[in-house]
């Protein structure tokens, strides 16, 4: 994991970020299982919700779909472990 340290995001408001640099694309949230039940809104501001991209991050199952539908291959499936990881577990217990 250390060497995708520069390409992980660092916590979920990077994450958050990260999407936001995706722009319009979606090609990951399209392809998404997790998405197709709940899918992710955007503020007014167009940044994607804080709370729907946690609930997102903590009920992803690994399946891969996402990192395998993304045109910029990022590394969203090894990106969604490491943030699940660093959350503090009565965060991910309210979504």
């Amino acid at each position: 994991m250390r060497g995708l340290a520069g390409v992980l995001p660092e916590n979920l408001d990077a994450l958050v970020a990260q999407f936001v640099a995706c722009g319009d694309c979606q090609a990951c949230m399209n392809v998404c299982p997790i998405c197709e039940v709940d899918f992710p809104r955007q503020g007014e501001d167009g940044c994607y919700l804080r709370e729907d991209l946690l609930s997102w991050l903590v009920s992803c199952a690994g399946c891969g779909m996402c990192e395998q539908a993304c045109p910029s291959h990022q590394p969203l499936n090894i990106a969604f472990n490491y943030i699940r990881q660093q959350l503090d577990p009565a965060q991910a217990l309210a979504v």
